[in-house]
C-alpha cells in the first residue's frame, strides 16, 4: 500500500523459501506489542520477533546488503529491549541460526566491529 512517499508492506511470513516454510507462525503472531502510528495503536510483533525479521531481511534479502537494512538491524539492536541469547533460541527453533549469523556478519563486514559491537556474540558460530 503506497500513500505519497510512504509505503507499506504486509506479509504472513519473513521470507519464501526453505527459511520462511520452518518459521513457526504460530509462535510469531502469539506475542505482540503495541505501538502508535500517529495517534493510533497498532499491534506489531514482539520485539524479539522484529528483531529477527530485521535479521532475515538482512541475510536473505538483497545483495548486496542493502544499507537501510543494515541500518534497521542496528537500531533494532540499540531500541528494541530484547536478550540476544532468547533471539538465539527462537532461531534455533526455527532452523534460523545461519540466518542471525549471517545477519550478524553483514552487519560487522558493513559498519565495522566497533559499531555493530552487540553482533559480535552473534557472529560466532
Amino acid at each position: 500500500m503506497r500513500l505519497g512517499e510512504f509505503e507499506l508492506d504486509l506479509h504472513r511470513t519473513f521470507v519464501t523459501g526453505p527459511f520462511g516454510l520452518t518459521i513457526d507462525l504460530d509462535e510469531l503472531f502469539a506475542s505482540r506489542t503495541e505501538i502508535n502510528i500517529g495517534t493510533r495503536p497498532l499491534l506489531a510483533l514482539s520485539a524479539e520477533h522484529q528483531f529477527l525479521h530485521a535479521c532475515y531481511n538482512v541475510a536473505l534479502g538483497d545483495y548486496p546488503v542493502r544499507l537501510c537494512s543494515v541500518r534497521d538491524l542496528l537500531l533494532c539492536l540499540q531500541h528494541l529491549d530484547v536478550d540476544l541469547d532468547q533471539i538465539v533460541a527462537i532461531a534455533a527453533r526455527w532452523n534460523g541460526t545461519a540466518v542471525v549469523q549471517r545477519a550478524a556478519a553483514a552487519a560487522i563486514e558493513t559498519v565495522g566491529a566497533q559499531v555493530a559491537a552487540g553482533f559480535i556474540e552473534l557472529h560466532t558460530p
